[in-house]
């Protein structure tokens, strides 16, 4: 009857188990600047001519820059304000908020649909 009790506390410690970053990558066109200087998803994968856009939840300003060649790069903007950027070739970018050290995400654009 012990092995019971140990398989949920097992399962219980594994369901708490992970951190605040993650490699998990979300279908969606949609990102959340979010408390604490994060994109809510940090990776995301869209179709190449898909529109993703970025919403400030935040009580202060942030961008969305790709870190090299084509991507996002818009201007600082404030909590409720949006900003959209068309993906049109596949490949990986990575991107970051360039006021907040570790503020970064990820867009794979596989192939349009």
């Amino acid at each position: 009857m012990r092995a019971l009790p140990l398989l949920a506390v097992a399962a219980l410690a594994g369901a708490g188990c992970g951190s605040s970053e993650t490699s998990e990558v979300f279908e969606t066109n949609s990102v959340k600047m979010v408390r604490g200087n994060e994109f809510d998803p940090r990776a995301i994968s869209v179709k190449a001519g898909s529109t993703v856009t970025w919403t400030n939840e935040d009580g202060v300003p942030h961008n969305a820059v790709a870190k090299d060649g084509d991507g996002p790069k818009s201007e600082l903007f404030g909590k409720g304000k949006t900003y959209s950027w068309k993906a049109a070739t596949p490949g990986t970018i990575e991107y970051v908020c360039t006021i907040h050290p570790g503020m970064d995400g990820t867009i794979e654009v596989g192939p349009g649909g």
